[in-house]
């Protein structure tokens, strides 16, 4: 019986886990009436990028031109 509530825990205890974020939530956020002009704009990268990220940002270029 034990051992069975042992178990349990070790398979319930991840559940309660918290996310521990690197950035914390801002403070305070306003939205402004002003927009920001997409048209021209690059996607680039500050060194050379992994394959997921060079994916990631053709599917937002491809995103972004049919909006």
């Amino acid at each position: 019986m034990r051992l069975l509530l042992c178990w349990l825990l070790l398979l319930v205890a991840p559940l309660y886990a918290t996310h521990n974020p690197l950035v914390p939530k801002p403070q305070q956020i306003r939205y402004g009436e002003r927009k920001l002009r997409l048209k021209g704009i690059a996607i680039s990268f500050g060194s050379s990028p992994a394959s997921e990220d060079r994916f990631a940002a053709i599917e937002l270029a491809s995103a972004l031109e049919a909006v």
